[in-house]
């Protein structure tokens, strides 16, 4: 097994250049044109999803989808079980994507819910640029454990 840094494993794109390993966003900058809030959307949630997310040195971090009757959704989100919508219910919300793109520069500013290894669950707040440049700007605790509302992390198991 080969080690790319610290991850024991690693996703190979062949982007019309040959292969190319992805260990992380950074992996991908200037290599990606992201242009609408979907795009942007969608390459975050690459990152996070729990088919990919123990590819990337993204702290484990899994998107959660909303509520439904099975634990994973159709896009590999986790789906919180109908039983917990009232004690979720208030504090999910749907992924939020703002474009805040100036003088030609894109840029998007997106909000949503995950869960990550340490067994919590977060707002993050994360930035993409159109060429790829990812940052985590901000992660709330809104629960100290997933467990409180059926779902343990996939990275526990």
């Amino acid at each position: 097994m080969e080690r790319f840094g610290t991850l024991k494993r690693a996703a190979v794109i062949d982007c019309g250049c040959g292969p190319h390993v992805i260990t992380a966003p950074a992996s991908l900058e200037n290599l990606v044109n992201l242009q609408t809030k979907a795009d942007a959307l969608e390459y975050v949630m690459f990152f996070s999803s729990y088919r990919t997310f123990d590819l990337f040195d993204l702290g484990g971090l899994v998107e959660v989808g909303g509520f439904g009757v099975s634990s994973l959704t159709h896009d590999d989100r986790f789906l919180v079980a109908e039983e917990f919508r009232k004690s979720f219910g208030a504090i999910y919300h749907d992924p939020r994507v703002a474009d805040e793109s100036t003088n030609g520069q894109k840029r998007f500013r997106i909000d949503r819910i995950a869960i990550s290894t340490d067994g919590r669950v977060y707002e993050i707040e994360e930035y993409v640029s159109g060429n790829g440049v990812y940052r985590i700007l901000n992660k709330r605790v809104l629960l100290q454990n997933s467990m409180a509302i059926g779902i343990p992390h996939f990275g526990a198991i």
